[in-house]
């Protein structure tokens, strides 16, 4: 089933294109053979000359006019490109930024905390995304002491560990007006549950 839609797309988009073709083959033809001719005879009953001369304007005046067309289309198709090329740019610093935040390295997790935040900021439409991933992370991992506790110890200070800090720092200096949907805190460390309020 999946091979028969495949196909049948493919169909699609090739009539599609011979469509096009061909439409695009009648609009050149229809400005530069009966637009030439009705061109030249309109300026001809404005002016005196021959009509030979009068077509070749008219030629000259159309060609120019396809020629403007055809620029306005490269720069749209250009255009289009650079946007999609851009999506594709914060797609893969997204991607790599989540391979990094699941690092068993200390400084790499910060860092794709700190490239996630890149994209929140570059990407409005990337910014829910980032914080609910931002978010999860710190509910998943802000449980875990830094340094791990040592039972013998009872006076042993409890700290955050860094990429969890990082990472509520970020969620911190977000632009809480692209935000969608209220940060997510619930099942973290209550200590970091109560910085919540500073936020909103």
């Amino acid at each position: 089933m999946p091979n028969h839609r495949a196909h049948r797309s493919q169909v699609i988009r090739g009539v599609i294109g011979v469509a096009a073709v061909v439409l695009a083959v009648v609009i050149v033809w229809a400005l530069l053979v009966p637009g030439t001719d009705w061109l030249a005879r309109h300026d001809i009953g404005a002016a005196k000359g021959s009509l030979a001369a009068a077509r070749d304007a008219a030629r000259g005046r159309l060609l120019t006019l396809g020629a403007g067309l055809l620029a306005a289309g490269a720069l749209l198709f250009t255009a289009r490109n650079f946007i999609l090329s851009r999506e594709g740019q914060v797609t893969d610093r997204y991607t790599k930024a989540i391979e990094q935040l699941g690092s068993d390295k200390l400084d790499v997790r910060i860092g794709g905390i700190y490239a996630l935040e890149r994209v929140a900021r570059d990407s409005a439409k990337d910014h829910p995304t980032v914080m609910e991933v931002l978010t999860a992370f710190v509910r998943e991992h802000s449980r875990e002491q830094r340094p791990p506790p040592d039972t013998g110890n009872p006076d042993q200070r409890r700290l955050t560990r860094p990429d969890i800090q990082a990472a509520v720092t970020v969620v911190g200096r977000r632009d809480a007006k692209r935000d969608i949907l209220s940060i997510n805190l619930y099942d973290a460390d209550p200590d970091l549950r109560k910085v919540r309020s500073a936020w909103c």
